[in-house]
C-alpha cells in the first residue's frame, strides 16, 4: 500500500473552491508479483499525473505534490524461517501439447511509429499489431488478423487527446470466407467520452451487415 497526499490545484478551477491547494491522503493497492527482492537493491515508485496512451488523461492539467514525511511504502516480508524452506530448484516443466503445424503466408509483426510536430506540438503514436495470415494444415482453415492503433495529442491540451483503432479477422477455406472489421474513434471533452465508428461483417467479400457506432459516456473519474 502506498499512502500519499498531493495537491490537486488546476488552473481550471476557481481560486475559492474547496479543491483549490487541498491535501488528501490516498490508499493505493499495488499489484502483487511473484519476485523476491535481494538484500541491498532498491524498488522505484513512480507516480505521475498522466499516463497517455495507457491510461486516457484527466480533464485538467494538474500539479501533484507528495508529502515525502509522511508518505509511505508497505511491502509484504517472509519471516526468516519461512525463507529457509523455499525451494531454490526449477520446478517440473509444465506439460505443452505440441503446436498446430502452420503455413505462413504473411509473418507476424509488430511495430509502432512516432512523429512530433515541433510547430504545433502534436504528437501521434501508431502501432501495428500484425498477427500474420497463415493456414492450419490439419484441417486447412486459413486465418488473416491485423490491427492498428493510432494515438494523438496537441502539445499539453488533455482534451485534445484522442484514439483510433481499426481490426481485420479473415477466416477462409477453398470455397467460404467471413470477415469482421471495426474502425473505432474516441475523443472527449471534460464531461463524455464520444465513441464513434463502425463493424462490419462480410461474407465471400459481400458486405452482410454494417453497424454504426455514436455513442457518449460520461465521465466517472477519469
Amino acid at each position: 500500500m502506498h499512502r500519499c497526499g498531493w495537491n490537486c490545484a488546476a488552473p481550471e478551477i476557481p481560486a475559492d473552491s474547496p479543491r483549490m491547494n487541498t491535501w488528501f491522503d490516498v490508499e493505493v493497492l499495488l499489484n502483487d508479483i511473484a519476485q523476491r527482492i535481494p538484500a541491498g537493491h532498491r524498488l522505484r515508485v513512480a507516480v505521475s499525473t498522466q499516463a497517455w496512451p495507457l491510461v486516457w488523461p484527466a480533464p485538467a492539467t494538474m500539479t501533484l505534490e507528495l508529502l515525502h514525511g509522511q508518505s509511505s511504502l508497505t511491502l509484504p516480508l517472509l519471516k526468516p524461517e519461512k525463507l529457509a524452506g523455499l525451494k531454490t530448484s526449477q520446478p517440473e516443466a509444465p506439460a505443452i501439447p505440441a503446436p498446430l503445424a502452420l503455413t505462413w503466408r504473411r509473418p507476424l509483426k509488430r511495430d509502432r511509429e512516432i512523429t512530433h510536430d515541433p510547430e504545433t506540438g502534436s504528437i501521434s503514436r501508431v502501432y501495428l499489431k500484425d498477427d500474420g495470415a497463415y493456414r492450419i494444415d490439419e484441417h486447412g482453415m486459413e486465418v488473416d488478423a491485423w490491427g492498428t492503433l493510432t494515438y494523438r495529442s496537441q502539445g499539453e491540451d488533455p482534451l485534445s487527446a484522442e484514439a483510433e483503432y481499426r481490426y481485420h479477422l479473415e477466416h477462409n477455406r477453398a470455397d467460404w470466407n467471413a470477415c469482421v472489421e471495426c474502425d473505432i474513434r474516441v475523443a472527449a471533452d471534460a464531461e463524455h467520452f464520444f465513441l464513434t465508428g463502425e463493424y462490419r461483417a462480410l461474407e465471400n467479400n459481400q458486405l452482410v451487415r454494417r453497424r454504426q457506432l455514436r455513442v457518449p459516456v460520461r465521465r466517472k473519474f477519469v
